[in-house]
């Protein structure tokens, strides 16, 4: 490979115009708070004008079906918000700790945070991936993509094909 890898102040520049490598962090919404939220969206306020407008007109049956429908929307909704509060915590702590890149022509292991875009990283069997990328050099590389799709099968990579943040 021709390829030096970035120097200190293309890493400097990368950073200061794409950020760290790292998921944002999410302000935590207390169950009350999100229970308030959920039922401010438009949907659930419009269906819950409707079962007061139900509760006034007398007819109970309505109002008891559609009040436990509304309940049962939002009861599936926190417990869909909660869940992909935990995937994205676990996304967070499956990131790689350290990595090893090309920079100035040396291999230097650094916190996978400090990854920049254009990096070249240094993958060996067995490893976390740090960034997403794109192959530029392989030999019979395989990756255990689970963690995104679910599937236990390994996927066989060459040579420009994508290779995604936290598989193996």
């Amino acid at each position: 490979m021709d390829n030096q890898g970035l120097s200190r102040d293309q890493v400097v520049a990368q950073r200061q115009k794409f950020g760290e490598n790292r998921l944002p962090d999410r302000e935590k919404k207390s169950s009350l708070k999100l229970i308030v939220t959920i039922l401010t969206e438009p949907m659930i306020f419009l269906l819950l004008a409707v079962v007061v407008l139900y509760f006034f007109l007398g007819d109970w049956r309505e109002t008891v079906v559609l009040a436990l429908s509304v309940v049962g929307v939002v009861v599936l909704e926190f417990y869909q918000d909660t869940k992909t509060e935990r995937a994205l915590e676990a996304l967070r702590s499956l990131s790689a700790p350290q990595c090893e890149v090309l920079r100035g022509g040396e291999y230097v292991t650094i916190p996978s945070t400090e990854v920049v875009v254009s990096d070249i990283l240094v993958v060996n069997e067995g490893d976390r991936v740090a960034a997403d990328g794109e192959l530029i050099e392989s030999t019979g590389v395989s990756a255990n993509e689970s963690i995104l799709t679910g599937e236990s099968v390994v996927v066989e990579k060459n040579i420009d094909d994508k290779v995604y943040s936290g598989t193996v």
